[in-house]
This record gives structure tokens, C-alpha cells and sequence, in this order.
């Protein structure tokens, strides 16, 4: 009888002191933000992709034309749905390949 009581208050707890906006945390969501534009050289970037970043900048990203009218499930930027894709085009795997 004493679980049913402890079950109770637990859910009472839960309802009233956790449910408040005063005690609410807020999501983290870890994310790898560096740029491959800038982070890989022309020729690195030739490799991994097969394709020159002027290229891809120019004329591949306007093929792709993505907008996402919220940040609602934080969406992948348009910019690296492509380069996976072309990553995974390239190589036929996402993970590095070693040359």
C-alpha cells in the first residue's frame, strides 16, 4: 500500500514542481558547426568530393534549392546534405577513406 502512496506523490512531483517554466532546462544539441569550405583546402576538398568548390558553390548548390521555413528539428544545412551526397558519390562510403 505504501508504493501505491509513494507512486502518487511521485506523479503529484512530477505534475507540479517539474512541470513549472521556472525549472525547465533547456535541450543542448552538440553539433560539429566547422565549415568544409573553409576548413579543407582546394586540393583536400577535391579529393574528399570530387568536385572544385567553385564548382560546388556556384553552380551545384542553386540546383539544390532547399528552404526550410523554421528551424524545427534542427534541419541539416542545404550546403552539407550536398556534401554528403557527393562524399557518399565519391566514395560510396560516408566514413574517411584513406588515400
Amino acid at each position: 500500500m505504501d508504493d501505491i502512496f509513494n507512486f502518487v506523490n511521485y506523479l503529484e512531483y512530477i505534475e507540479f514542481d517539474i512541470g513549472d517554466d521556472d525549472n525547465y532546462i533547456p535541450r543542448r544539441y552538440l553539433r560539429n558547426v566547422d565549415d568544409p569550405f573553409e576548413l579543407y583546402s582546394d586540393d583536400q576538398f577535391f579529393k574528399r568530393y570530387r568536385f572544385p568548390k567553385r564548382i560546388v558553390l556556384d553552380h551545384l548548390l542553386q540546383l539544390v534549392n532547399i528552404n526550410y521555413r523554421n528551424k524545427r528539428g534542427l534541419p541539416i544545412p542545404t550546403v552539407l546534405q550536398l556534401l554528403t551526397t557527393l562524399r557518399f558519390y565519391a566514395t560510396s562510403n560516408f566514413q574517411v577513406v584513406l588515400l
